[in-house]
């Protein structure tokens, strides 16, 4: 009985030593100046975003990663990089030379190992920066579209993640385009035009857009339905244009644009009224967030 019960540890032992992953998947540190992540997964391109999204998550949260691969030959050796796309609530980060270092497989799964450096994914954000305060708006006659553009939530998250990337923030420079933005806004006052049932949709807008200045400027909605049936159900597809004008001649178009949702459910109602409710939804967002944006759902 005695021995086997020492042969029964004995195997557990040599089955957990055989399975064991090595520290660097249990304890994944990065050298100086790069960040350093580990995923485990039944195939490589499984391990390879789980390591993707472990990377993202050490410099924000509530990431959902897409990841694209291309493969190509240096000195005759086959190399692998990775440009990870990822999407923290409205922000979409994207980061570029990412490199495999280690792989080892354990158990029918697979562990990976990806190393980014710090310096090259703060750089981008930093050029991002720039870029997004590039046209910041001034207090002159022609800086509402600038002002409604300028998308401070995504610019300050931007910001936080040089501070993660211990990089020099643009602080100084945000806020004073922020504090432009303010001052434009303020001159203005929009009054919102359209059909009933295009208004009831639109008004969830107004919270967002400036009402007490003394120029006006007219919000405009248009909707417009298309139907079809897919697989037993039907889809309503709408698609929400807007123009923001001038009240008074020549009545130029200062900013235009549209939303598109596509809704499915069992009937025809139901889908138009989720297709409306998600409308609604974007358009309690800032201005910045919904311009020029597809959303598809498929509930």
């Amino acid at each position: 009985m005695m021995k086997k019960l020492w042969l029964l540890l004995l195997l557990c032992s040599w089955v957990s030593f055989a399975y064991a992953w090595p520290d660097w998947v249990i304890n994944p540190k990065a050298s100086a100046g790069e960040i350093a992540a580990v995923g485990i997964g039944n195939t490589p391109a499984e391990a390879k975003q789980n390591a993707l999204a472990d990377m993202t998550l050490q410099l924000t949260a509530n990431v959902v990663v897409q990841q694209s691969q291309s493969l190509h030959a240096n000195n005759g050796n086959s190399q692998s990089s990775f440009t990870q796309n990822s999407q923290v609530s409205s922000l979409a980060l994207s980061f570029q030379g990412v490199e495999q270092r280690r792989t080892v497989e354990q158990a029918e799964q697979i562990a990976i190992e990806l190393v980014a450096n710090k310096q090259i994914i703060a750089k981008q954000i930093t050029a991002e920066i720039y870029h997004l305060l590039a046209e910041q708006p001034q207090t002159t006659a022609n800086c509402f579209a600038a002002a409604l553009r300028l998308n401070r939530a995504r610019i300050n998250t931007l910001n936080s993640v040089l501070t993660v990337l211990e990089y020099p923030t643009q602080t100084p420079a945000i806020n004073h385009a922020l504090q432009q933005q303010q001052q434009c806004l303020a001159l203005y006052r929009v009054r919102l035009i359209g059909a009933r049932e295009v208004q009831d949709i639109a008004a969830a807008a107004m919270a967002h857009l400036p009402e007490l200045g003394t120029t006006e400027v007219w919000f405009k909605p248009q909707l417009r339905w298309a139907t079809a049936k897919q697989n037993g159900q039907v889809m309503q597809r709408a698609t929400f244009r807007f123009d923001f004008t001038e009240s008074a001649a020549p009545y130029r178009s200062l900013l235009a644009g549209q939303l598109q949702v596509i809704s499915h459910a069992s009937d025809e109602t139901t889908a138009r009224n989720n297709a409306k409710q998600r409308l609604i939804e974007l358009l309690r967002q800032p201005v910045s967030e919904w311009l020029h944006v597809d959303v598809e759902n498929n509930r």
